[in-house]
């Protein structure tokens, strides 16, 4: 506890100090405002963004990154920078050279009612286009590894996907957050929650967590998305949504519909799964009103529980789950509130499982120069039919801290269950130029008692043993490199203290004796995002590896990587042709389930190619799983030949 107290306050005391180290290097001030949409939703206090741009060959200026984590404006930001051109003669400013600007933000008044010119509409266009553009490549089903890992905190094990279901390897749970809340205990692994998420919620990563959030749509013009697909083994999907900002005329009245059907052979059963989900955003004077529903049904493997819950032979589980949500946020106090309510039922079952949950939350938050503070709390009540291996918090306490300028980065997160049971985290780095250093930590501390044996779903009267996993510390260093415009190389080294605490088995008394003590173990983990252009040639790739050492633990392979590489050319006019290759791939590894099998060495791949008309449609066929190979100690699907387009309206 006084050793955590003791990081807790060197990183705090770091945090402060940056502030006076970043006057060495102040950000350059851009000639003009970035003028918001009059629709725009969200107030930034105070009205700036911290941007890294580069001069360009042509005398423009590119946008690098965003430094201060306002990931929304890109597209304007884009847009905006088309504006500026340079001078090598005149400025002090050469080709290819880097530098910090602070842009000021503006709200744009409301326009008239009045024809829109032809300049303006041309520019709007270009906007959404923009838009349409990071929305397409923020989520596509062809590639088997998502966006490349850029946090030593937040990594997942990468899923394997075919359409919207995917599937990646049960681990210790990183805590997440949808719209704001953690969901409540069940019986479900994370892997099921990514289902009912990609696609529907956009996923934002930061240094020290992950959440599905809505996805902010800034424009007026009504934008609606549709993308179906079939293949082999009667796998169906649709999907479809429409969002529109400036609802009835009204600024900061937003409105989003989104919903998706698939079906189809997965994970060794007949599989489907259903959402619909509706947000509204409506202003209120000075604040604004939130209102959300979600109902999500599925019909999947047991392998979508929680390993404790796996049985010998496999079979179906269908899962109800409702969600209705509503927020008030103001310049004074923000709440908000969340109804779970979750039926499963299988034939294996005793009865027909109910778990509820009721989140009421209030959080507050202050920007202080470049220091932005959080402050949160929350209260759980819970109401299920049966009992789970791991006790539901009742009450939540949160700070967070961050701190961003343009030489020093961070932040710190702390947060305290029941009063009793907490953790802390906190990420802090360093720009030159390229690089950023950084180290990062993460630490639990009086952890509750472990529980080995859980009521049994199956048979009244009866238990199941359980192993339970738990992260103790992470500590590492990372080093993150830009290469090029669009590139970027991450590299992180460090040590983790993992403890298993399981029901010893005669068959595995070497490997649940040493998984009875916390284990602290090496690893080191590289991934990147390597864009490369050759005329009307381009090429884009994204691998990821980690390796760590053997230190007998349940569900922890040495050896996990995964590969997305797509080349395309350019026709033209917006359009090109595409073609590419993914694999997955893991060590062996012993899993947490009752019978505790050993998971062999797998390598799974796929290869697509396919046609985009301009930023709105587009066309693929994909040939899923050429290995004929299971993942993660389960089987996916056959090979097998699917194929899908995606088609954006604007209206």
């Amino acid at each position: 506890m006084k050793t955590l107290a003791r990081t807790v306050a060197l990183v705090a005391a770091a945090l402060l100090l940056s502030a006076v180290l970043a006057a060495e290097r102040a950000p350059l001030s851009l000639s003009k405002a970035l003028q918001l949409p009059a629709d725009w939703a969200k107030i930034y206090s105070p009205p700036e963004v911290l941007i890294r741009v580069k001069t360009m060959p042509d005398s423009t200026f590119k946008l690098v990154s965003i430094l201060d984590g306002k990931t929304e404006l890109d597209s304007l930001l884009v847009a905006y920078l088309r504006s500026f051109t340079f001078s090598t003669s005149s400025d002090s400013l050469g080709i290819g050279q880097e530098f910090d600007a602070l842009v000021e933000l503006q709200k744009a008044p409301s326009p008239p009612e009045s024809v829109i010119t032809a300049p303006d509409r041309s520019m709007l266009l270009s906007e959404i286009e923009g838009w349409i553009t990071l929305d397409r490549r923020s989520y596509n089903i062809r590639e088997t590894a998502r966006q490349t890992a850029d946090s030593v905190l937040t990594g997942l094990p990468v899923p394997y996907r075919a359409g919207f279901f995917s599937y990646r390897r049960l681990a210790y749970e990183i805590p997440f957050t949808v719209n704001g809340f953690q969901p409540h205990g069940s019986l479900y692994s994370t892997a099921l929650q990514e289902n009912y998420c990609q696609g529907i919620l956009a996923r934002q990563d930061d240094a020290l967590a992950f959440s599905w959030e809505e996805k902010p749509y800034p424009y007026e013009a009504a934008l609606s998305d549709i993308e179906v697909g079939l293949g082999d083994y009667e796998h169906r999907f649709a999907r479809g949504a429409v969002k529109k900002n400036r609802l009835f005329g009204k600024d900061r009245m937003y409105l989003g519909f989104d919903f998706l059907a698939q079906g189809g052979y997965w994970l060794e059963e007949n599989s489907s799964l259903s959402i619909i989900k509706l947000f509204l955003s409506a202003p209120l004077g000075k604040t604004t009103l939130d209102l959300g529903f979600g109902d999500y049904a599925s019909k999947m493997s047991m392998s979508v529980l929680l390993s404790e819950y796996w049985q010998k032979e496999n079979f179906s589980v269908e899962r109800r789950y409702r969600a209705i949500q509503t927020a008030w946020r103001s310049p004074w106090l923000n709440l908000a509130l969340l109804n779970e309510n979750d039926t499963s039922r299988a034939q294996k079952f005793v009865h027909a499982l109910h778990n509820d949950a009721l989140h009421l939350q209030a959080w507050k938050s202050v920007n202080i120069g470049a220091l932005k503070v959080k402050a949160l709390y929350e209260h759980q009540i819970t109401e299920r039919d049966f009992e789970l291996g791991k006790k539901d918090y009742q009450d939540l306490a949160g700070l967070r801290l961050d701190y961003s300028d343009a030489l020093y980065k961070g932040a710190l997160q702390a947060d305290l269950y029941d009063f009793e049971h907490g953790s802390a985290a906190a990420d802090l780095s360093r720009s030159l130029h390229r690089f950023d250093l950084g180290t990062a930590a993460r630490f639990s501390y009086n952890d509750p008692a472990s529980r080995l044996w859980v009521p049994s779903i199956y048979t009244a009267g009866d238990s199941l043993r359980r192993v339970d996993i738990r992260e103790k510390s992470n500590v590492a260093l990372y080093l993150r490199y830009r290469v090029g415009q669009d590139s970027k190389l991450f590299l992180s080294a460090g040590r983790k203290e993992i403890q298993n605490s399981s029901v010893p088995d005669t068959t595995f008394t070497s490997l649940t004796a040493l998984a009875a003590m916390p284990q602290k173990m090496l690893y080191v983990a590289a991934s990147g995002d390597v864009s490369q252009n050759w005329g009307k040639w381009s090429l884009n790739w994204k691998p990821q590896i980690s390796w760590e050492q053997d230190a007998f633990l349940f569900e922890e392979p040495r050896l996990e990587y995964s590969s997305a590489l797509t080349l395309s050319r350019d026709l033209g006019y917006g359009n090109a042709l595409f073609v590419g290759c993914s694999l997955l791939g893991h060590g062996g590894y012993s899993s947490a389930t009752q019978d505790y099998f050993y998971v062999d060495d797998s390598l799974i791949a796929d290869v697509w190619a396919g046609v985009r008309i301009t930023e709105r449609f587009e066309f693929q066929a994909t040939y899923k799983n050429v290995t004929d190979s299971s993942i993660y100690g389960v089987y996916p699907l056959p090979p097998s030949l699917h194929a899908s387009l995606r088609w954006y309206f604007l209206n």
